[in-house]
């Protein structure tokens, strides 16, 4: 059973100090994730924990769990498969480890407790600046959206003109939320500027996105210059070296999946 392994190969690099894939496991894991289900059912399991138990883990422990979402998404990015991506974006935002000498007196964190999420540690993957990556992922989270609108708030030619207006009107307001919380993950992702806002202007032209709206998101991301800073900074501490991610997975005769310019905290080179 795909989950069971799964979930086996999931406590077993991640529970305690952490620890690096057998060779076994890393030949199971990668047939798992050549198939979209297998990322889709990988992606259910670390979700489901989200709410299930408590999010913080030992900084090795995240560190090889990050290393077996860089795996997955290796075969996202490889298939343009979003769908696992996606969660794993959001679940990013939630698994932390706490810096080496942040706990206070009597092990409770003091105000200087810095948790460092999931987030910066699988942030060098190159999917993230795949604009492919972003495109499809709006497209079908936007598309989603519209799924879960009853029939009567969708367009018909039968429809009244006022009833069309109101219709075309909610549309746009759950367009540009998509469009929002893309264009701060876009960003948060370290997406340049450029690109974000390519993105975003293709995706308004594509739906005619109301001008009063395109300029908000403009507004937005100029007010947005280093969204999930308090998440993603300082990348080049002690406590941080992407290079370290892959270690947990990588087979001994394969060519290193994190580019040299994220080992040693630079910008990533990798082409998207």
């Amino acid at each position: 059973d795909a989950a069971m392994k799964i979930t086996a190969i999931v406590d077993g690099v991640s529970k305690d100090q952490g620890r690096a894939l057998t060779s076994e496991e890393l030949k199971t894991i990668k047939t798992l994730f050549e198939q979209e289900k297998g990322r889709e059912i990988f992606a259910r399991i670390l979700n489901t924990r989200r709410g299930s138990h408590d999010n913080r883990y030992s900084k090795g422990g995240l560190t090889a769990l990050a290393g077996v979402i860089c795996l997955c998404l290796d075969f996202c990015k490889e298939q343009l498969s979003v769908g696992a991506a996606k969660v794993l974006l959001v679940l990013s935002q939630t698994f932390y480890y706490i810096r080496d000498g942040a706990e206070g007196r009597g092990g409770q964190s003091d105000e200087k407790e810095k948790k460092v999420f999931l987030q910066r540690l699988i942030k060098p993957h190159p999917i993230w600046k795949d604009s492919r990556f972003w495109n499809q992922s709006i497209h079908e989270t936007f598309a989603a959206e519209l799924a879960r609108l009853p029939k009567a708030q969708l367009t018909h030619r039968w429809c009244t003109d006022e009833e069309q207006a109101e219709a075309l009107g909610l549309q746009q307001k759950m367009l540009f939320g998509v469009l929002a919380s893309f264009q701060h993950n876009m960003r948060g992702f370290g997406l340049d500027a450029v690109t974000t806002q390519s993105i975003i202007n293709g995706v308004c032209e594509v739906y005619n996105m109301d001008d009063t709206q395109i300029k908000t998101l403009v507004s937005l991301a100029e007010l947005a210059k280093s969204p999930s800073s308090h998440r993603a900074s300082n990348t080049n501490d002690d406590d941080y070296k992407a290079g370290m991610i892959l270690e947990t997975v990588r087979d001994p005769n394969e060519t290193p999946r994190v580019s040299k310019g994220a080992e040693d905290g630079t910008k990533d080179r990798g082409t998207p």
